[in-house]
């Protein structure tokens, strides 16, 4: 009952939701939201990029053990690009231009 009567409020309010996009229909009012859950998300985004780098560079510990053979190949791909541009996205996402382009 309760989504029943979110449905009737929503239209009385005109935020009526395309059926397959999800998007409301009025363009202001979905500008309006995405600029608003783009700035609201900004945060669990750094949150995952530092996470998933952290967890990435500690996997690395078992690489030594699981490919011995090629453990330096791996260690360059893994310490000198993909933490180093982690760590790049995460600079950029504390730039305004960041949110405006889109997440």
């Amino acid at each position: 009952m309760i989504g029943y009567e979110l449905c009737r409020l929503a239209r009385r309010l005109h935020m009526v939701l395309n059926q397959f996009t999800l998007a409301f229909t009025n363009q202001q009012l979905e500008q309006d939201f995405r600029a608003a859950y783009d700035w609201k998300s900004l945060r669990q985004l750094r949150l995952g990029i530092v996470t998933t780098m952290a967890l990435y560079a500690v996997f690395g510990v078992l690489d030594r053990s699981i490919i011995p053979e090629v453990q330096e190949t791996a260690a360059v791909i893994r310490y000198a690009v993909v933490c180093p541009l982690a760590l790049g996205v995460l600079a950029l996402s504390f730039r305004r231009s960041f949110v405006r382009h889109g997440l």
